[in-house]
């Protein structure tokens, strides 16, 4: 079994446990210690998971997406003339830099000022 279906049955058991709750405060501990202990596995599989992941090359960093945020937007700059396009460019690669991922903030990391113009133009 793979560890991304090994965590997807942690899903299923933890969903399962939840169901059990009747609102009887014996049954609900055993249930609540169930949730717990299920959740404390996933995420220990999770966590090596993300390792594998990271030890195999298969997940970069925040600074290497970074990096090639910056010659995207360099590129750009370079080959876009159009003020509107480029202000769709910009307002889509601001999107991604900004939603939950963990690069919150990293829009304004990025010193290239013809893209944070034309974005603040719109």
């Amino acid at each position: 079994m793979s560890l991304r279906d090994a965590i997807a049955l942690t899903d299923v058991e933890i969903s399962e446990s939840l169901e059990t709750l009747e609102g009887d405060p014996i049954a609900d501990q055993q249930a609540w210690a169930r949730v717990h202990e299920t959740m404390e596995c996933r995420r220990k599989l999770v966590q090596t998971e993300v390792r594998h992941l990271v030890m195999s090359g298969q997940m970069i960093t925040a600074e290497e997406v970074l990096s090639l945020m910056t010659v995207l937007v360099a590129s750009v700059g370079k080959h876009v003339h159009d003020p509107a396009e480029r202000a769709a460019l910009s307002r889509d690669m601001h999107g991604v830099l900004t939603k939950d991922s963990g690069l919150r903030g990293a829009w304004e990391r990025l010193s290239l000022p013809e893209l944070h113009q034309s974005d603040e133009s719109t």
